[in-house]
């Protein structure tokens, strides 16, 4: 086995003390994002069959959408601000909760992602991880509720009338005040990919799973990995794995004892090079605004409190 030290460079933005720099990013990502996903290929149609789409499942975020696309002044920005879904992305998270705590891993490509958490105050103050133009993967807003997605197992896609499971994160996370009112709002969402989310606040925490062409299936637990129930949503061993792992972690440890186990194996992977290394572990704390980020020898913590725009570095381990 070969060792290899990578350094993954993070970044904390508050869009509203630093809007610029945040909206340059931002404005970066949409320029890009036509090439790298195809939808500037789409003929007009097919981007006015999005925006409609958007306008009807989550009508809150529309007016935000026109406005930051008029902003962004680039083409296609609304497209790109829709975070359409054109492949589907397999990362291999692992995520639970346990007393009012969210916990994950986000495991991907480092590359491939942004590594950048940002504060938002557009219809009400948010934190979390960003991705795809303005998507998230996980996150928590000041009302005490807090989300994060996991790939679900099967690498499907409805192109017609699925969204962005990202943008889900931020509809829920705009609008939603506890995890029931987030119930009401993910279950009849037409999603575009197979995924899992975990939905935690202060009274419950539970797990869904998103299908294409399906209604959201709620469970009572919280933990989930890349696999779902029916057999036809297989993720193999190692997700199954990991979901026994940390559920039976989360049911007899302490929320420090479940941090420990994120940041070990078998949950924390070093398989950077083959795009599956933990980029990050997060532990959210909704009921009190904050949130740490770990790695096996550092953390960094924020809050609606104190957020500072800041840059740093991570050592991690790659293991070939």
């Amino acid at each position: 086995m070969t060792q290899m030290i990578l350094e993954l460079p993070f970044t904390a933005l508050d869009a509203g003390a630093d809007r610029r720099a945040w909206l340059s990013g931002v404005r970066d990502s949409a320029a890009r994002a036509g090439g790298y996903l195809g939808f500037d290929r789409w003929p007009a149609e097919r981007r006015a069959r999005l925006e409609k789409a958007v306008r009807e499942h989550m009508p809150e975020l529309a007016p935000l959408i026109d406005s930051l696309a008029e902003e962004l002044d680039v083409p296609d920005a609304w497209t790109a601000l829709a975070v359409p879904t054109t492949r589907p992305f397999t990362a291999g998270c692992t995520q639970t909760a346990a007393s009012g705590v969210l916990a994950r891993n986000y495991d991907f490509d480092p590359d491939d992602c942004s590594k950048t958490v940002v504060r938002t105050d557009f219809l009400r103050p948010v934190i979390g991880m960003q991705e795809g133009t303005w998507g998230l993967l996980d996150g928590m807003n000041d009302a005490g509720l807090a989300v994060s997605i996991a790939f679900g197992g099967r690498p499907v896609l409805d192109l017609e009338d699925g969204h962005s499971v990202l943008l889900l994160a931020r509809y829920l996370l705009e609008t939603c005040e506890s995890a029931e009112e987030a119930w009401e709002r993910a279950k009849s969402f037409p999603s575009a990919t197979t995924h899992n989310l975990t939905v935690v606040d202060s009274d419950q925490a539970y797990s869904l799973y998103l299908r294409p062409g399906e209604g959201a299936v709620r469970r009572d637990s919280p933990t989930a990995a890349n696999h779902q129930d029916d057999p036809e949503h297989e993720g193999g061993e190692d997700s199954r794995l990991r979901e026994a792992v940390l559920d039976r972690v989360r049911r007899a440890a302490t929320v420090p004892d479940l941090i420990a186990a994120l940041l070990t194996g078998p949950l924390y992977r070093h398989g950077y090079g083959r795009g599956f290394g933990t980029v990050y572990t997060a532990a959210y704390v909704p009921r009190e605004g904050r949130v740490e980020y770990h790695w096996p020898e550092t953390a960094i913590g924020v809050s609606f409190e104190d957020f500072q725009t800041m840059e740093w570095t991570v050592d991690v381990e790659d293991r070939a």
